[in-house]
């Protein structure tokens, strides 16, 4: 990963074979005002990720290992918060055709170029049924 900030835009890039978002949790370390982050765009491929969605009070997750392109993204990452990460994304297919769903997890194809505001405002998770929704603190 390679990264930069400037007055609160965080600009990264991921290589062939890192995982998202995982390896993006580093930038907590780096970027010490950083509390919480508003994932505003990313471009690239995954390969290897999972998409689900919440049905009947539970997650239903699919795996792709197939390559695809990621056409849009938005979400949320936050220091102090499990999850740290609530992304929704949609990814195109060979065929042009598309999957989305929230993005559990992949590993990055070639390269992918990711644009987060960073804020410090303070995030966290909270129990409501069978969902952890966001807590403002």
């Amino acid at each position: 990963m390679v990264y930069r900030e400037h007055n609160g835009l965080i600009v990264v890039r991921l290589d062939n074979g890192e995982k998202f978002p995982e390896t993006i949790s580093k930038l907590f370390d780096e970027i010490p005002y950083m509390e919480s982050g508003v994932v505003v765009s990313a471009l690239g491929m995954l390969n290897e990720f999972e998409l689900g969605y919440f049905h009947e009070g539970q997650y239903v997750i699919d795996r792709f290992d197939t390559p695809m392109e990621l056409l849009s993204i938005n979400g949320s990452i936050a220091r102090n918060a499990e999850p740290w990460y609530h992304m929704h994304a949609v990814l195109g297919k060979k065929d042009k055709s598309t999957v989305g769903g929230h993005l559990f997890g992949g590993t990055v194809w070639g390269t992918l170029e990711l644009f987060v505001l960073a804020s410090d405002v303070r995030l966290g998770r909270i129990q409501k049924g069978p969902l952890k929704v966001l807590d403002i603190m």
